[in-house]
């Protein structure tokens, strides 16, 4: 894409504008600047699940305001799908063997004292549910959601902790899916589905749009600054601060 030296641009979200293609991977190239206008890259492999061989693809470009981020929509293009499935007219020939033959079984099992045992154990686990069953629910879950917050907290510090201009973009990347599959997770949330501007609406949190908008430019812009470790280390303490509210209701 080519624009003004002066302009901020914002590639697509991989998490949505390339429905109902998946992203499998993206090549972002540095930006070369010419006089006045810049040219910003990026290659997205895409696959696809899909039966249909054509489906029509337009992806947008986000050109970034004083207030608001501007959409610019690609030409809508067809890509034509091929399967890598071998395609044959060849009927099925195989044939399932049958076997009608009766086979006795031995009938020696005692059926009434397996009733007898069950009625019991049944009796003793609903004793047990009647009186502790909503405690230990409730234990239970919170022992979930430490044991899910303790995992999340060591996966996001080991990708985020040795952070540099050289690895910033891919570890960015890995970091931001990770923190926005436990946001969902924990608040029950579609966040991964949703864009940083539709996240920082939701979440009230003064420091999280700021963030968001840092982490945007390390993984499409290939930007790393001074603030790149500050605004991962801003989403992981709004991350924490989910934690402790879902704690206090359950």
């Amino acid at each position: 894409m080519r624009h003004p030296v002066t302009q901020d641009v914002f590639f697509p979200d991989t998490a949505r504008q390339f429905a109902p293609f998946l992203v499998q991977k993206v090549a972002v190239f540095p930006t070369r600047t010419q006089a006045d206008i810049s040219t910003d890259s990026a290659v997205y492999t895409l696959v696809s699940f899909e039966v249909s061989r054509a489906r029509v693809l337009q992806v947008p470009v986000y050109l970034a305001n004083k207030q608001d981020c501007t959409a610019v929509l690609s030409l809508a293009d067809t890509v034509f799908l091929r399967s890598s499935l071998p395609i044959t007219n060849r009927p099925d020939t195989l044939q399932l063997a049958t076997r009608t033959e009766p086979v006795p079984l031995p009938q020696q099992f005692n059926y009434s004292y397996l009733a007898l045992v069950s009625t019991g154990i049944g009796v003793l686990l609903g004793a047990i549910y009647i009186l502790f069953g909503k405690v230990l629910q409730r234990r239970w879950r919170r022992f979930q959601l430490a044991r899910r917050h303790a995992q999340f907290l060591a996966t996001y510090n080991r990708l985020t902790r040795n952070l540099g201009p050289e690895s910033a973009q891919e570890t960015s990347n890995e970091a931001i899916v990770i923190w926005k599959q436990y946001l969902e997770n924990v608040e029950s949330q579609p966040y991964t589905s949703l864009t940083s501007r539709e996240i920082a609406d939701r979440i009230q949190d003064d420091r999280l749009a700021d963030a968001l908008r840092e982490t945007d430019r390390i993984v499409y812009g290939g930007s790393f600054t001074d603030q790149s470790p500050l605004a991962l280390r801003t989403l992981r303490d709004v991350a924490v601060s989910a934690y402790e509210r879902k704690l206090t209701i359950e």
